[in-house]
């Protein structure tokens, strides 16, 4: 009988390890909402950054809306996302208030305590989030999100919002702040996904093109990736780049050439040209002779018309860069 038991607890404990190497750690989010006239947050907040300062595993985002001070200069950058983020969790109204995990954590909370991100940490996910960033030619910003399963799941939608922040914006608030960190600049994805990948290994490939605002300092720019149940609102797993003077790597993509095969028809077109690409996901430019660009787009369906009507006659060189690498051609546009 001693014997059986041992047996029967160590297949339990391997089966246990197994489910566990199947999964990976799901990345804890606190969502920071907070306003630079608030001089409640000017007392509060630096206990709440010396808590992340302690775990630098925990990620964080700082959003600014409206109440109780309209004025706020980080809100009026981008009025209706800051709000429409505050709105999503109901806590728009009183500065500040942090969300974790989806979870809107009372406003008398101390965030100065240690046990803070007690029951968040090494939690586990079926997905992994991964996100590259870099400026391109035209100085727009633009994202790489992988989403990988990394164990068999049937998961079939979650919402994927995905924010360009700025990594620390140097301004002398009214409240006394003086430094303002992971600040919401632009949501460029916000939008349910139900392709998700559900057998082991597989994983979609989303980008997304936001042109840079002259107020950002694009070295401190980067993008999160957060996949998250649009029922409940907890967040399942969480994606972030590294900011672009320190993602170097995130250029490998377009140094390789794709083994993808395009279509761009008709050519010579008049007006309008469809590009017919197999993943049918990837970001484009449209140069003219000069080198110039003249045209951006997003790719998010295999068949997808792109108006160039705007356009004077003549040759143009499209470049797309999709998950397996860069695509050139040349396109001739010839008028009525």
């Amino acid at each position: 009988m001693k014997k059986i038991i041992i047996l029967f607890i160590t297949a339990s404990t391997l089966l246990l390890t197994q489910k566990l190497e199947a999964q990976v750690e799901k990345k804890v989010l606190v969502e920071h909402f907070t306003n630079t006239y608030c001089s409640i947050c000017a007392s509060r907040n630096p206990g709440l950054y010396t808590n992340l300062n302690n775990n630098p595993d925990v990620l964080h985002i700082a959003i600014h809306p409206s109440r109780p001070y309209r004025v706020c200069e980080l809100y009026l950058h981008n009025t209706v996302e800051n709000d429409e983020r505050t709105n999503f969790y109901g806590v728009l109204g009183s500065t500040p208030r942090i969300v974790i995990q989806g979870d809107v954590v009372s406003g008398g909370t101390n965030y100065s305590s240690s046990n803070i991100f007690n029951g968040y940490k090494e939690q586990t996910s079926s997905f992994s989030v991964r996100v590259t960033t870099v400026i391109s030619d035209d100085d727009s910003l633009v994202a790489k999100i992988r989403i990988r399963a990394e164990e068999a799941n049937t998961i079939q939608s979650l919402n994927l919002y995905a924010p360009a922040l700025e990594d620390t914006i140097f301004f002398d608030a009214p409240n006394g702040e003086k430094e303002h960190f992971d600040v919401l600049r632009k949501v460029i994805i916000n939008r349910s996904i139900s392709n998700l990948p559900q057998t082991k290994g597989d994983s979609i490939v989303l980008f997304a093109r936001v042109a840079k605002h002259s107020e950002w300092d694009k070295n401190q720019m980067y993008v999160m990736a957060i996949l998250q149940d649009e029922t409940n609102k907890s967040v399942e797993q969480v994606g972030v780049s590294m900011p672009i003077r320190s993602a170097s790597e995130t250029l490998s993509v377009s140094d390789r050439i794709s083994s993808e095969t395009i279509v761009l028809a008709p050519n010579p077109f008049q007006h309008v040209i469809s590009v017919q690409l197999p993943s049918g996901n990837g970001i484009g430019t449209i140069t003219n002779h000069l080198g110039q660009v003249v045209h951006s787009f997003t790719l998010t369906e295999q068949n997808q018309p792109i108006d160039l009507s705007s356009l004077a006659d003549g040759v143009y060189a499209v470049n797309i860069q999709t998950k397996n690498g860069r695509i050139n051609r040349k396109i001739i546009k010839q008028g009525n």
